[in-house]
């Protein structure tokens, strides 16, 4: 699987915005662009202005600006960030697998999806220009305003800090994945090779061949950068490519042992959380055993109360029954005494009889006295 690449640059300043429409639109020799490829570049956003004919990147911009209702009654900052110059490509491996017009299609629309915000900003992405006159190296070249929903500029909005950044990159490579297509690996050490730098590194290390006789000095150069180009750019590239595949390689090793020390770190956070859930099960164990305790401590103490006021009520019953007892031996010592008592009455009768005659006279006197006076026994 190839990579996908995509770069934002900031335009500041109408000066840079006019530079770069005469390189993307190639009003200037482009030193890295193959005339006789030109045909192959493509516009897949037009440049036209309101009046429907063809305008610059200036132009289009303040026509921008001036559809904008925000800006009817405000003015730019100073220190504004105007456009956006946005770079797409891919591997240049990956130039034979892929489908140019389906990629082609598929960025027009990643980038309308990801700038345009709402309907009544209209469309913020003003040109996309397809480069297919680079030798090995296609790519579109858009121009893009950042328009927020509010419909201010206002840069932050899209790539405000490292993390937005990288969801764009993350966007992008979605975007891209139905192409065959990867995200590079975040924070590579590999970089996407510039073209121009390429060059640049090309003629500074090539040994020039010298001067043929009679030739004149345009037509040896001519020459040598033809012969440049052709001898020695598959080299360089490859070196480079090479360079980048090394990098690429590493990164992905680095990647690896980074996912494997986070598997490493997970595993772990999954022993951890699976005895914390077995403490968390054994504290639940504990805290129902507390609860079954304090409800039999509850039950115990009603019980305890309950059998606190049956033994009241045993200690009256039983200090009721001690005086039933008193009661009853003073019974007994009634009826021994009165047993007594018919017992010297016998004897008294048989020994003195007039004696025991007037004794039981004096008793029964006595016992109707008692009665008459309505005297109660002590039972």
């Amino acid at each position: 699987m190839g990579y996908c690449f995509m770069d934002i640059k900031k335009i500041k300043s109408l000066n840079v915005m006019a530079a770069k429409y005469k390189h993307n639109y190639r009003e200037i020799t482009v030193p890295n662009a193959v005339p006789e490829l030109s045909g192959m570049n493509r516009e897949l956003v037009p440049l036209i202005g309101k009046d429907g004919n063809p305008v610059d990147y200036n132009e289009a911009f303040k026509q921008k600006i001036e559809s904008l209702e925000y800006y009817k009654d405000h003015k730019l900052r100073s220190n504004a960030v105007l456009a956006y110059e946005i770079v797409t490509t891919f591997s240049h491996e990956d130039a034979g697998k892929v489908d140019v017009e389906k990629w082609q299609e598929d960025n027009v629309k990643w980038l309308k999806d990801t700038f345009n915000l709402t309907p009544e900003n209209g469309n913020c992405v003003l040109s996309v220009m397809y480069h297919g006159d680079e030798y090995g190296n296609v790519h579109c070249h858009s121009l893009v305003v950042p328009v927020n929903e509010e419909g201010r500029i206002c840069a932050s909005r899209f790539t405000d800090g490292a993390a937005a950044l990288r969801r764009l990159q993350d966007s992008y490579a979605k975007a891209m994945q139905e192409h065959g297509l990867k995200r590079g690996i975040e924070r590579s050490s590999a970089k996407h090779q510039d073209i121009k730098k390429f060059y640049t590194k090309l003629n500074q290390t090539m040994d020039i061949p010298r001067p043929e006789r009679g030739e004149s000095a345009n037509s040896f150069r001519e020459r040598i950068l033809s012969l440049i180009q052709e001898e020695r750019a598959a080299s360089l590239r490859e070196m480079l490519n090479k360079e980048t595949k090394m990098r690429q390689e590493l990164d992905e090793q680095n990647e690896r042992a980074k996912k494997a020390a986070m598997n490493i770190v997970s595993s772990q956070r999954a022993e951890f959380k699976e005895e914390e859930v077995k403490l968390r099960r054994k504290n639940q164990e504990l805290s129902d055993q507390v609860g079954k305790l304090e409800k039999k401590y509850v039950e115990m103490d009603k019980l305890c109360g309950e059998m606190n006021t049956k033994y009241l009520k045993l200690e009256e019953k039983s200090k009721k029954t001690l005086q039933d007892l008193h009661k009853v031996e003073r019974l007994k010592e009634i009826v021994e005494e009165n047993t007594y008592r018919n017992q010297v009455m016998s004897y008294m009768k048989d020994e003195m009889p007039e004696f025991a005659e007037k004794m039981d006279q004096d008793y029964e006197a006595a016992k109707q006295m008692y009665e008459s006076r309505d005297v109660t026994l002590d039972r």
